[in-house]
This record gives structure tokens, C-alpha cells and sequence, in this order.
């Protein structure tokens, strides 16, 4: 047993030292470097700076949603698959540690091992973010707070997903029925605790009800449900040595007890282990596909295929590309929840502000003016539709009967599109959410003047955008992450190098035409007086020059893409 402990030992250290290694072979690169050394300073500006400690009813609340959502969390094991994958072990292992002469308990045993690594990396990361969140004690103290709220997490998946494991007989059938009974009664109180004050809002108006919603959270039926998964947080919020070493003490006795559970049990899981590891790896490969949008479609048998955007058999080359690029997007989940997030955003305005009247009727129109903002101006990063995924089969590209420009176009047509259909509906939502005396009191002709300029305004102003970060990708291949979002410090020091980057070009390429229609709105400004004419015509010609400048940087492109290599991306 010793030798098997010191190679399982042996392995440990190894995986983690060849981790480190590579991490630091990257880092000697300087565009790693300093990609990395962004990500970090954004890191601290943004979390790990010193904030002002929310007061007491803020803590109360961070308390109380975070015991909300371990109860989530660990109550969900008892009934979904979420818990079945924690049995996952890496491919290596299953193929190597299976058949080995190692028990059962060894493998387990080395498991939990391994998850400490990334258990004390977490807390590590939440003992610095925790300074923001109303957290009075020292850092040692939260770290170890936090180390054991992510263990039992940990060991609570690992110990139901051991005791679902198939064939069910004996104790292990009746544990986890009683575990269900458990976990249903918790949620039921919870339920009764506050279906009450959820029920008395409209009666009660939002400030009254929101205090019920309170009290309910820290009295009745609703604060026993939360009370068990409260234990595994309140060394956060212990103010003493002498209140924080009980608490402390009882995380660390369910971790143990968690322990000696999962050990106890006898349960032949390699099999479901095996089956969990590659169900895990399908997830995370089709999480990955999802948000680069090269995820295959799958189809049920017996069902027809839904023909989305049908293709003609023959045409243009380019048209497939625009083809291809819209499909690709339909199947990302970045699309997916941009519309939920849009139509959460409908229904809550409509009904939190359902019959405003006045200026109160009027900033209903505003959430959507500033998400079309949003999307004006960072839509362009999110929107990977283009030469930022297909340069990665360049080989295949350089193939296609189109020459340079044309490419380029052809994959820059359809995230501009889609973007500026984006901001075209949610600005039109927001005119109809205006009051109807107020849309009554607009002018037609002026209205649709304007509306028709916004929308050359956004096309210019999308497709300068995407010019610039295909031209990146194009240009600067090393230096633009292809294909889907990356996470971690260093892509994200990535991102904001590319982005800042991106911003300054655009200040750039803006020069001209805000001259050129500045001159031409003072002219008319002069000759037929203020109004809206001269606006108008001024943003008209600066669009209409800054589409002429993206033409003129698509045939560059064109040409820089013609002289590439497949081996340069």
C-alpha cells in the first residue's frame, strides 16, 4: 500500500510541477508577458483593490444569498446529474489507474487528494475577493474558511454520486432516499418561509414586502431550511477569535465527517466513473464549440432538420461564406443569451414601470438607448463570426475561388449585419416603450429622418469595427486569440490589449470623417439655420466617409491576407 500511496504521490507531483513549468514557458514569451501583466493589473483594479466594507444590512444580504446558493447547489445533487459527474476522473487516469492493482478506496483517497489542489487555489482567489463582500476577519482566517466551504462542496458531490452509483441495494438505496426526504423538506420550508412576502408585494408595495422577504430569510421556517448550508459560512462573518474558532471547528467536523462517508462506502464505480469522465469531456467539448459556434448539429431520428437559411445549390462563393458565418452564430451561447438577457430586460421594464406616465414614462426608453451603446461599441469584441474563427483553417480559405477582398468582405457581411439588426430592435423597443402621448408628439418626417441616419450611423460605425479586428487578426495573428474566448488572467490581459488597441484605432479612423461632416453641418448650419438638417447631413456624410475608409481597408487586408502562409496562424 506504501508503494502505490508514494506513486499516486509521485504522479501528484509531477502533473503539478509540468503544470508550473509550462505556465512559466509561456510566460517567458513577451507578448505573454505582457498580456499577463495587463490581466493582472485589470485583476487588481477591478477586484483586488481596497473598497469601502458594506454595512451591516449589506452583509446580512451577501450572507444570506451565498447560504442560498450552497443550499442550491448541494440540494440539486440529490435529484440531478450534476452530482454523477464528480465520480470524473482525467482520460490519462482512467487508462493508466483503472486496471492498476490500486483499491477502490485508493482511488478515491487519490481523488480528494487531487481536488485539494484546486480546492486551495479557489481559496486562495476568494480570500482576496472576499475583502468585498463585508468580510471582517484576517486573511489567514479566510482562507481557511474558505478552503472548507469548498470541501464539503466537493465531498458532498463526491459522496451522493458514490452512493447513486448503480446497482443500489441495501443501505446505500436507503440513504439516498432519505437524503430526498431530507433535501424535499428543505425545500418545502424554504418555500413556505417565503411564498408569503412574494405573494404580498403587490398588496404591500416593494418596500414593505421587501422587509417581510427579510425577515422571513432570518426567522421561520425559511431560516431553518438555510441554517445548515449558514454553517458553512459563518466563519466569514465571525468578528472574534473566540466566535470564529467553533465555527470554524464545525466546518472542519462535516469535512471529516464527509471523509470517513465517502471511505465507508464500498462501491465498485469504476465503470460509472468511466462513463462520468466522458460525459465530462463531451460537456466541456461542446461548451467550447458552443461558444465559437462550431458546435455539429445534432439531429433526433425520426425528426426532419430545421432549414434555418436554406442554400441554393449554386452561386456566389461569397454568399456561402455569409452562410456559413450566420449558421455559425445561431449555434453559439453567447447569442442565445443575449436574447434572454434582451427579453428579461423587456419584461422587467414593462413591469416595474407598467403605466409611468411623464419623464417616468420616458427613462423607460433608456435601458435599451444605452444597451444599443453597448453593443455599438463592444459587440464588435463578442461577435466572433468572422476571420477570427476561420483563420484557423486558412489552408482551406486560401482554397476558396475569391480573391482577398472579396474574403474579407464576405466574412465581415454577417456579424455586421447581425450586430446592427441587434441595436435596430433594441432601439426600436425602446420608442415603443416611450408613453404613447410622447411617440403622438413626434414629427414623422423628422423621426424617420433620423431613424434612417442612425442606422448608416451604426452600419459605418460596425463595419469600421469589425475592419479593425479582422485587420487585427490578419495583420497581428499572434497577437489575436482565434477562434473561441479563452479564460484566465492571461486572456484577459489579451483581450484588453486587443481592445484598447482596437478603441485607439477607431479614434483614429473617426478623424476624417467627423471632419468632413463637421465642415458640411456648418456649412448648411450657416446657410438654412440650426435644426435638424444640418445634423443629419453632418452624421450622413461622416458615415458615408467612413464606409469609404473600410472599403479602402478591406482591399489592404485583401492583399495582406493573400501573402499569408498557412503556417503563420
Amino acid at each position: 500500500m506504501s508503494n502505490t500511496a508514494g506513486a499516486l504521490t509521485y504522479l501528484t507531483q509531477q502533473s503539478l510541477r509540468n503544470r508550473i513549468a509550462r505556465q512559466g514557458a509561456r510566460v517567458r514569451n513577451p507578448r505573454y508577458l505582457l498580456a499577463l501583466a495587463f490581466g493582472l493589473f485589470y485583476f487588481w483594479s477591478l477586484l483586488l483593490r481596497r473598497q469601502p466594507t458594506p454595512g451591516t444590512g449589506a452583509s446580512d444580504v451577501i450572507e444570506s444569498v451565498a447560504a442560498i446558493l450552497l443550499g442550491l447547489t448541494l440540494v440539486a445533487g440529490w435529484f440531478g446529474g450534476v452530482s454523477r459527474t464528480a465520480l470524473a476522473f482525467q482520460p490519462a487516469e482512467v487508462q493508466f489507474l483503472f486496471p492498476a492493482p490500486i483499491s477502490g478506496r485508493g482511488l478515491i483517497a487519490y481523488k480528494m487528494a487531487r481536488s485539494q489542489l484546486v480546492l486551495l487555489l479557489n481559496a486562495l482567489v476568494w480570500t482576496v475577493l472576499l475583502r468585498r463582500f463585508g468580510v471582517p476577519v484576517a486573511w489567514p482566517f479566510r482562507f481557511a474558511a474558505a478552503w472548507g466551504a469548498f470541501s464539503v462542496l466537493s465531498l458532498h458531490r463526491l459522496a451522493v454520486a458514490l452512493l447513486r452509483t448503480a446497482p443500489l441495494s441495501g443501505l446505500r438505496r436507503g440513504g439516498l432516499w432519505l437524503g430526498r426526504l431530507v433535501a424535499i423538506g428543505i425545500v418545502g420550508a424554504f418555500a413556505a418561509g417565503l411564498i408569503p412576502p412574494l405573494l404580498d408585494f403587490r398588496r404591500a408595495g416593494f418596500d414593505v414586502a421587501l422587509h417581510e422577504l427579510g425577515t422571513a430569510l432570518s426567522a421561520g421556517p425559511a431560516a431553518m431550511a438555510l441554517r445548515p448550508f449558514r454553517l458553512l459560512i459563518d466563519p466569514l462573518y465571525a468578528t472574534t477569535m473566540t466566535a470564529w474558532l467553533p465555527a470554524f471547528g464545525m466546518v472542519a467536523a462535516i469535512v471529516a465527517v464527509h471523509v470517513v462517508w465517502i471511505l465507508a462506502m464500498d462501491v465498485q464505480f469504476q465503470e460509472a466513473a468511466a462513463t462520468a469522465s466522458t460525459v465530462l469531456a463531451g460537456r466541456l467539448a461542446t461548451v467550447r464549440a458552443r461558444r465559437s459556434g462550431s458546435a455539429a448539429v445534432t439531429v433526433r431520428t425520426g425528426t426532419k432538420a430545421r432549414e434555418w437559411l436554406p442554400l441554393a445549390p449554386t452561386g456566389k462563393p461569397a454568399v456561402a461564406i455569409i452562410w456559413k458565418n450566420t449558421l455559425a452564430l445561431t449555434r453559439t451561447s453567447s447569442a442565445r443569451a443575449a436574447i434572454l438577457m434582451v427579453t428579461m430586460l423587456v419584461v422587467l421594464m414593462r413591469v416595474t414601470t407598467s403605466g409611468a406616465t411623464g419623464a417616468a414614462g420616458t427613462a423607460m426608453a433608456v435601458p435599451y438607448g444605452v444597451l444599443a451603446a453597448v453593443l455599438l461599441m463592444m459587440g464588435p469584441r463578442s461577435l466572433r463570426n468572422d476571420l477570427r474563427q476561420d483563420l484557423l483553417d486558412l489552408p482551406q480559405l486560401k482554397t476558396l475561388p475569391l480573391s482577398g477582398a472579396e474574403l474579407v468582405t464576405a466574412e465581415m457581411i454577417s456579424p455586421t449585419l447581425v450586430l446592427t439588426v441587434a441595436e435596430v430592435v433594441l432601439l426600436a423597443i425602446g420608442y415603443f416603450a416611450l408613453p404613447a402621448a410622447t411617440r403622438s408628439g413626434l414629427s414623422a418626417g423628422p423621426t424617420a429622418a433620423l431613424a434612417i441616419t442612425a442606422l448608416l450611423v451604426m452600419v459605418a460605425m460596425n463595419a469600421a469595427s469589425f475592419a479593425i479586428q479582422n485587420g487585427a487578426a490578419v495583420l497581428f495573428p499572434g497577437w489575436v486569440r482565434l477562434g473561441a474566448e479563452a479564460a484566465g488572467i492571461e486572456a484577459m490581459g489579451q483581450n484588453l490589449l486587443v481592445t484598447f488597441g482596437s478603441f485607439f484605432a477607431l479614434i483614429l479612423g473617426l478623424i476624417v470623417p467627423a471632419i468632413g461632416g463637421g465642415v458640411v453641418g456648418f456649412i448648411l448650419w450657416e446657410l438654412v439655420g440650426p435644426g435638424p438638417l444640418p445634423i443629419a447631413a453632418a452624421l450622413v456624410i461622416g458615415a458615408v466617409v467612413l464606409l469609404a475608409q473600410v472599403a479602402l481597408v478591406i482591399r489592404l487586408l485583401g492583399r495582406a491576407f493573400e501573402r499569408m502562409e498557412p503556417t503563420t496562424s
